[in-house]
């Protein structure tokens, strides 16, 4: 299970998806985002990151599985949400 913070979801997502974000999610080629948490301050959202990375698996699989049961993939819900821009989509065609 990955665990990163970031300040462009949107971004992040497709450098997962398109496996051009180089690092643990390329080489086991994760790509589903499971649970988001959002924070308006980037020092909180830090902390909040290194709390969860020392969480073991199964105390990561009880806080998203309480809002994500079914294990899907949230990216298609957060880009209807927040929107893909017209790169992301042609970009997304691509994939195999």
């Amino acid at each position: 299970m990955y665990v990163g913070l970031t300040d462009d979801i949107r971004k992040r997502m497709i450098q997962h998806e398109s496996g051009t974000f180089d690092g643990f999610t390329r080489k086991y080629k994760i790509h589903r985002l499971m649970y988001i948490e959002t924070y308006t301050e980037s020092k909180v959202a830090a902390k909040r990151e290194q709390q969860i990375k020392k969480f073991r698996r199964e105390k990561k699989i009880a806080l998203f599985q309480e809002s994500n049961p079914t294990w899907r993939d949230m990216t298609p819900e957060l880009f209807q949400t927040i929107g893909i821009p017209r790169y992301a989509r042609d970009y997304r065609k691509k994939k195999p």
